[in-house]
Formats: structure tokens, sequence, C-alpha cells
């Protein structure tokens, strides 16, 4: 099974749809682009997820091994990503059984990142006019910087981009940068200093979130941890009304987050989150994401035609994996709070079979540092765990954010140019699939 991230961006008057596909393989996170297909069309859920079907087919691709869909907030690529469930046209009882499976596994996932911006913009929305000031203040200093000679190593502030909410946060932190700078040279621009220092100490946990994406195999736990996190530090900043404000949007955004049926569910796989006594979840999250996870193995088995069985085999002993723990103590505000909150149970003596009990049967284990990785833990357990091994490598691919997509928008603009403005949608799709796919078409044999 799959997972697709889905996004719209425009190009010289043409609207480029992009579709990526997400998997993890040999517990490495793999993508590849599968379509930039050219929209000619008013962009309505239907034509969108038609659009969608064609490409996903290209590559012997159906509904029903489509984990998750992952979107931005934007209404129509949200409703066409629900319409995915009901994408399929076979006929009689056989269409009932295909249309439940799809409705009880295929996730529509809003893009985690994109929640955690739109948590910084409850914030930024509130304080327009005081950003409006710095921004003024910053192409000041800019130009001032540029055409007077202050010496080296004065760095110009940079300037935000409306659309990037991290931007606002870099150009506030430059300007923060030449406060000493402004102070000496008594350079006449009006800044409110105690509101730059504020924004920027109650944003920079954010920032530092967001720049964690980059990390290779980053998976959902490593997004969720990082978000907590920032809520940790948040809280240690009481007097800070920006972080205040903040940490109240964060809060109430990540219950929404938590509805979803793909976040729990890749959470309850993560032994940083699911373990004995936990309490990230209660009873009824628990058999939310257990429901989930159970609906998606009976998936798997149907796509590999393999008998339906909730029965597995008697489990093999399993081996305790050992996280290696750098020095690094990056998280050590987290640890100190979740453990605090853990008390130790008894461990349970029966045999797990079941595919449920075995589930379940995460629960009975202890929690694992923030640090480890969660990819390397279910590795080593796919000799002993084959079957659960498999489901992790589904369960745990879902994406937290589009930006492989935006980043083949960006290889766009390097192939639509004005000298190519007329080239044809096959064509644009063509070169594009071939230039972001390039690993995989290198280890191509074309003889």
């Amino acid at each position: 099974m799959i997972c697709i991230k889905l996004d719209i961006a425009s190009r010289m008057e043409k609207s480029i749809l992009g579709i990526n596909v997400q998997v993890i393989d040999n517990f490495h996170i793999k993508i590849f682009t599968i379509g930039m297909v050219e929209l000619k069309k008013r962009h309505t859920a239907l034509f969108l997820k038609e659009e969608i079907l064609k490409s996903v087919h290209k590559f012997g691709i159906n509904a029903a091994q489509i984990y998750s869909s992952t979107t931005d907030n934007e209404a129509n690529v949200v409703k066409t990503s629900e319409l995915l469930q009901e994408s399929e046209t076979t006929d009689g009882d056989e269409y009932e059984k295909i249309h439940t499976r799809l409705n009880s596994v295929l996730s529509v996932v809003r893009c985690a990142v994109h929640t955690l911006q739109l948590a910084a913009h409850d914030v930024y929305k509130t304080v327009s006019s005081e950003l409006t000031k710095c921004r003024e203040a910053a192409r000041f200093l800019r130009k001032k910087i540029r055409n007077e000679n202050f010496g080296e190593g004065i760095r110009m502030p940079t300037l935000d981009n409306l659309t990037r909410w991290n931007s606002t946060f870099d150009m506030l932190n430059s300007l923060l940068n030449l406060e000493e700078f402004v102070n000496i040279h008594e350079v006449n621009c009006q800044i409110n200093w105690d509101f730059v220092q504020n924004f920027v100490a109650a944003f920079k946990p954010i920032a530092e979130c967001t720049r964690s994406l980059q990390t290779e195999d980053y998976i959902m736990g490593d997004f969720y941890r990082d978000w907590l996190l920032c809520e940790t530090k948040l809280e240690t900043m009481p007097n800070n009304i920006f972080g205040s404000t903040l940490l109240e949007s964060m809060q109430l955004r990540k219950e929404k987050l938590l509805e979803n049926n793909a976040f729990v569910s890749a959470l309850y796989m993560d032994r940083r989150f699911y373990y004995m006594d936990s309490l990230f979840f209660n009873e009824m999250r628990r058999k939310q994401a257990v429901s989930h996870i159970i609906s998606t193995s009976t998936m798997l088995s149907s796509l590999e035609g393999n008998p339906i069985c909730n029965d597995a085999d008697p489990v093999a002993s399993q081996v305790e994996f050992q996280p290696s723990l750098s020095s690094n103590d990056t998280f050590h505000l987290l640890e100190q709070k979740v453990t605090s909150w853990t008390q130790q149970s008894p461990h349970p003596t029966s045999n797990v079979q079941t595919i449920r009990q075995k589930l379940e049967g995460v629960a009975h284990e202890t929690r694992m540092p923030f640090q480890t990785n969660i990819l390397d833990y279910w590795k080593g357990l796919r000799s002993y765990e084959p079957a659960l091994a498999k489901l992790a490598e589904v369960v745990l691919s879902v994406p937290c954010s589009q930006t492989s997509v935006e980043r083949a928008f960006s290889a766009l603009s390097l192939i639509l140019t004005k000298n190519r403005s007329r080239l044809n949608a096959q064509n644009i799709n063509n070169l594009l699939l071939i230039r972001l796919n390039e690993e995989l078409f290198n280890n191509m044999n074309f003889s």
C-alpha cells in the first residue's frame, strides 16, 4: 500500500497538479513523482479525482492500494481525497466489499506542517500592524546598509514572503541581530525591540521544528515529538504573550490532528508514544487506532491474495530493541515531562497470538526515548514479527508534509520557462517525471 501527496501550483498561466507517492521500503522512506498534470478544466473535486486516478493507473496502482492522501487545507483538494474512497466501479457485492474497505482504511490526512503554519498565523494576524512596521524598518535598514560604508560583517536584514510564516520569523530574527548596530550608529528607524524579542523567543521553537522536517526518514511520530517539544518550551514562557497565544492555538489544532485515523495509528505503532500506561492514548483513542490498523491489515491481506484471518501463527519470542542514544539532550525537557507521567505496571505473561492481541500487546512494553529511530526498531523486529513489521511499513509511511511536491514545482520552473512556454501537457509531465525520479531511472536496465 502507498500514500499519496497532492498539491496544485501555477506557472506561465498553466495550472499543474503534482502527485507524489510515499512508501517505506526496507524501513527507509522513498518518494516518487508519478504525475505533474496540466489542468485544463475548472478544478472541481470530481475532475481532480479523475486526473489522479489516471496517473496512478498508469503505474498499475488502484485506489484500494492507497492508504492515505495528504493535502493542504484547500477545500477542493480535500474533497478530491475523500472522493477517492468512491473511485472503484466494480459491480455487485464485490463493489460493496471494496467500498467498505476503502472507507475503513483510506484516510484524508491534512498536511501536518500546514497545520503548524495555521497555528503560527493565528498569532500573526493579531499583530499585523507591528509586523508591517518591522517590514518597513527592514527595508529601510537594507537600503542604508547597502548605500553607506559601515565596514564588513554587517548583514542586511531579510525580507519576508507573506505566504511563508517562517520567513517572517527569519526577518524579525535578522532585525534582532542588528539591534546593537542600530544603537551604536544611532540609526533612526522605528523598531519596537520588546516586540521583536518576545516574538522571536516565542516562534523560535516552531522554526526549529520546521527545520527538523528536512531530516531523512522523518516520520509522523518525529513530527508529533517535535510538536510536543514546541509546546513544552512555550510552557516555560508564561510571561510572553505571543508564547501563551501560540501555545493555546497549537493545543487546539493538535486535537484536530488526533481525530485522524492514520495520524493516531502512526503514533500507536511508535513506542515513544504508545507503551505501558501511556498517557498519550485514552481508551477511545486506543480503540480508534487498533480498529484502523486491523482494517489496514485486512486490506493488505486482500491485496496480497492471502486469506483474511484474525488468528496469526504463534509469536516467536521477541527480542528487545535497545535504542542507541547520543549525548544530544535536545529532548531533555520533553523526556522529563513524560517521565513524570509514567507509572510502571506488571508485565503480562500471556502469549500474544492474533493480530489484535499483538497490537494490544504493544501496550505492555516500556516507553522508548524520544531520540529513538522507530524505523530501525521495526527493522530489528522484522525477523521476529514479520506480519506486524509489514503493517508498520504501511502505517508509518504517512507523510508529514507536502514539501516533496513543492520541490517538484521548483523543478517545474526550470522546465517551463518563457522560451518553452508552449510545451504541451504530455511533454511537461514526461520531462518532470524523468527529472524528479532520476534515482529510479538510474537504477533501471534499459538494455
